[in-house]
């Protein structure tokens, strides 16, 4: 190997090695996939904080960004918390007390928004639209605007009324069943507003306000002509509906999650993760448990020598409990709800009662195939379908069916497949298909299958057990 001299190394091309430190000092792009969720708008921070919390992954885009056509190619869905686009000029606050406000007559910021939200929408991605702020552009995105997005009436920017009330999911057949139950109340938020619906064409509205203001009503003069919000007089009214545009999917959130979680510290992460599921066809599984980081034994308490029974330092202090160990869990689901049927025809028993957690291992057949888990009746069970288009977990709840998980193209005949249930999540392996399915809740029953090539196993699995030092429980010595 010869090294160059100096004066030799001086005569090389510089071109090249400019050419590379160019190529490095290019800003990364975002790779493109399946499940990548973009966080943007006025009050981004409450989404962003709930899907870090649950280990689902997220961009933070400002508002430049988001009017980027190329930049949100990028993306499955995007979540517009508080769509950017008040006017920027303010009313000065004239006579008589009028406060200062927005003046409509301004053209928002925002530049190329809609174009670019419909660009995601036209590929088949999905848009989260949360009315945490007005703005004319929702409008123009929904096609209420009518060629002028710039009046002063406020209907243009997608809203109807506002409401202090409390509000709940409707609908046996709605799909964010799952994380959340039609039981659940969520607490309003001070900037609740009632979405427009009318006029929008295959709209589903899938929670309503127990009540609202219509636009102009609700609030009470006081001195100074200023104004104060009154209570809510009006009847029920949608809160969230989705609609699909284009080849995607818009999903309208007139409460407001984004600013309540940032401003005013509400707890809406089970309604965020129902919304965000939904709106990747199941795809965003969460990968993290949030948790208190805590001790739940008196380890300091017993190093100071106390005796059994004496209350440890700091007793007055509650400590919180905790977490249940994988070693604790039930022995068995709860029975299903009335009474138990036997499998339909055509299919194979696997077992007939599974356990809490288990795997099941075979290889497809030449046509369609399918598992049914949990099966306590026809009405209530979990299908896994190796269909010709696509492979879908399907949960069964006597009310609804609803597709937890999906994914398109046809598994090949004698691909090996490998499901494996846990206590709250159903994993499905078959060739580069891997689909995650929440299953919380659900109840006991048996497994099945048809279409498979041979014999499908069932495995029962249990969890590790250490019972050395670190693991110890407080009625071992050194717990």
């Amino acid at each position: 190997m010869t090294i160059p001299t100096a004066a030799a190394a001086a005569r090389l091309p510089l071109v090249p090695l400019f050419g590379l430190l160019a190529l490095l000092s290019l800003p990364a792009r975002a790779q493109g996939g399946p499940g990548r969720i973009a966080v943007a708008g006025e009050f981004p921070s409450g989404y962003v904080g709930c899907l870090a919390r649950y280990g689902l992954p997220r961009d933070l885009l400002s508002t430049d960004q988001l009017g980027d056509p190329e930049r949100l190619a990028t993306y499955n869905l995007v979540i517009v918390a508080g769509m950017p686009g008040q006017g920027e000029r303010p009313f000065p606050g004239g006579p008589g007390g009028r406060r200062a406000g927005v003046d409509p007559r301004v053209p928002p910021k925002g530049d190329g928004v809609v174009a670019a939200l419909q660009a995601v929408l036209a590929r088949g991605g999905s848009v989260l639209l949360d009315y945490s702020q007005p703005s004319p552009l929702i409008g123009e995105l929904l096609g209420n605007a009518g060629g002028n997005a710039w009046v002063r009436n406020f209907a243009t920017f997608g809203i109807a009324g506002r409401s202090r009330s409390s509000f709940h999911l409707v609908g046996q057949n709605n799909p964010l069943l799952g994380e959340v139950k039609l039981t659940d109340e969520f607490p309003p938020n001070r900037m609740g507003l009632v979405p427009v619906v009318a006029g929008l064409n295959d709209v589903t509205v899938l929670a309503e306000y127990r009540a609202h203001s219509p636009l102009g009503q609700g609030l009470r003069p006081e001195r100074g002509d200023a104004r104060r919000e009154g209570p809510d007089t009006g009847p029920a009214a949608p809160a969230i509906a989705w609609l699909p545009h284009g080849n995607g999917k818009i999903l309208i959130c007139g409460p407001g999650v984004g600013m309540g979680t940032q401003l005013m510290g509400s707890d809406y992460d089970q309604l965020t993760l129902a919304m965000v599921r939904f709106l990747t066809n199941g795809r965003a599984v969460p990968q993290l448990e949030p948790d208190m980081a805590h001790l739940g034994r008196k380890q300091s308490a017993r190093s100071l020598g106390d005796k059994e029974g004496e209350d440890p330092p700091h007793a007055d202090v509650p400590m919180p409990a905790a977490p249940t160990p994988a070693d604790t869990l039930p022995d068995a689901r709860p029975a299903g709800p009335g009474a138990a049927a036997p499998l339909p025809k055509g299919y194979s028993a696997i077992e007939p009662q599974t356990t809490v957690q288990y795997d099941l291992s075979g290889k497809l057949g030449a046509g369609s195939a399918e598992l049914l888990l949990n099966y306590w009746n026809p009405t209530h069970m979990l299908r896994v379908v190796f269909g010709p288009k696509s492979t879908d977990v399907v949960k069964l709840n006597g009310q609804y069916t609803r597709t937890l998980a999906s994914a398109p193209g046809r598994v090949a005949p004698g691909t090996a497949v490998l499901v494996k249930e846990r206590w709250d999540k159903l994993t499905v392996l078959a060739g580069t298909v891997r689909l995650e399915a929440v299953i919380k809740g659900i109840h006991a029953g048996g497994a099945a299958a048809k279409g498979f090539d041979g014999e499908v196993q069932y495995q029962s699995v249990e969890e590790v057990f250490f019972a050395d030092d670190f693991m110890r429980t407080n009625d071992k010595n050194g717990g």
